[in-house]
């Protein structure tokens, strides 16, 4: 179980390209290389994940901590088709492909971090946005699970949130 409003998604596109398709810049097409960083945070915090026989387990802790968390880190290319659908409102399609660079099961107090295999080095997604100048609203949901076949649970991670510039 997760702490929904604990946990958190940030990604970053440091490197882009944006296409126009059309002479009145309606529409556009853009990509990028783009840097992730999802962060679940558990909601039994005596517990962290731990990788057992090959298998993504929670493994109980001497005491509970001050936070337990699963941090993925991945670098990966968004594909995105955008409409401006009024003047300064634009709507967003993207398709992405991610490559998980780190997959970490944390827990504070104090802190301690150690590697967790079994996350899906590729992931496939969908998503959406929606802004009003350069803020808006997104939605972000993975196609391919988290966790490898047989390894964990089959979990496919949605993501609701903010967006700046899209």
């Amino acid at each position: 179980d997760l702490r929904a409003g604990n946990s958190f998604h940030f990604g970053i596109t440091p490197v882009g390209l944006d296409i126009d398709l059309d002479r009145k810049r309606k529409f556009g097409f853009s990509t990028g290389l783009r840097y992730t960083i999802d962060n679940y945070r558990l909601s039994d915090t005596s517990v962290t994940l731990g990788n057992e026989a090959g298998t993504v387990v929670p493994v109980a802790l001497d005491e509970p901590a001050d936070k337990s968390k699963l941090r993925v880190t991945s670098l990966g290319v968004p594909l995105t088709f955008s409409c401006r659908a009024a003047r300064n409102l634009s709507v967003a399609l993207t398709g992405y492909f991610d490559f998980t660079m780190g997959a970490n099961a944390i827990y504070k107090r104090p802190k301690v971090k150690n590697p967790l295999a079994g996350v899906n080095t590729f992931r496939f997604g969908v998503g959406a946005a929606i802004a009003y100048h350069t803020v808006g609203v997104y939605v972000r949901y993975s196609v391919t699970p988290l966790f490898e076949s047989h390894v964990g649970p089959e979990i496919c991670p949605l993501s609701i949130g903010f967006c700046i510039d899209m």
